[in-house]
């Protein structure tokens, strides 16, 4: 059966509001397509196909905006299909064009967006000072801890190992503020508490301005 589509609509939207994925997914039909750009960055393709693909994508999206909300504004209805259209959390309108199957789960969708020039990434340097005995550790635990960054969205710009101060010196760059937030806040980073306690003896966090280092405004 079809549902309803304004009840669907605000179902959706809580479910993305509460970051519930389960929600969110239940939904869709297990071979369901869906179309966004928005994808391309995550997955490398802008087309996904069945749930698994849809939920890692997704799941990646949420991680990287802790912040992300949605405000439904319109909900256009049409043969076993509607339109949400609804703006986020940075005021950029958006529309999630839904196909139903039979049996009332989305089959097909796809999501488009405004064009507006995305909001400057957030930049930041990091220096680390290892714990002299300790270089095998340090290294071990970067490796680790780069890899748990790049969840949120984080990447590494560049490294350094300047001749005095710091053994290394990090440029790591993350889509939002609130990405790199939920990143060191989040449980990967909880985890590796002990790990740099033992190879870290000292850490330093500087903001990079955005007019200093050529990034887009």
């Amino acid at each position: 059966m079809i549902p309803e589509y304004t009840q669907f609509a605000r179902d959706w939207e809580a479910g993305w509001n509460a970051h519930d994925l389960d929600r969110i997914m239940a939904h869709y039909t297990e071979d369901v397509v869906f179309r966004s750009r928005k994808a391309v960055p995550h997955l490398g393709i802008g087309e996904l196909r069945g749930k698994t693909q849809l939920r890692a994508y997704w799941s990646a999206a949420l991680k990287q905006q802790p912040d992300l909300t949605f405000h439904v504004e319109s909900i256009l209805g049409g043969h076993d299909m509607m339109v949400i259209v609804y703006r986020n959390h940075r005021e950029v309108l958006a529309a999630e064009t839904v196909f139903f199957a039979a049996n009332g789960l989305v089959e097909m969708a796809s999501a488009c967006h405004e064009d507006r020039a995305d909001p400057a990434p957030y930049r930041i340097t990091v220096d680390l000072w290892a714990v002299a005995g300790q270089e095998d550790a340090f290294a071990a635990f970067e490796q680790r801890a780069l890899a748990a960054m790049a969840r949120y969205g984080g990447k590494v710009i560049a490294i350094n190992k300047p001749k005095t101060g710091p053994t290394e010196r990090h440029v790591l760059q993350f889509p939002t503020r609130s990405a790199f937030d939920a990143y060191r806040n989040g449980p990967e980073a909880t985890a590796q508490k002990a790990d740099r306690v033992r190879c870290v003896a000292h850490t330093e966090i500087n903001e990079v301005d955005p007019t200093q280092d050529g990034s887009e405004q």
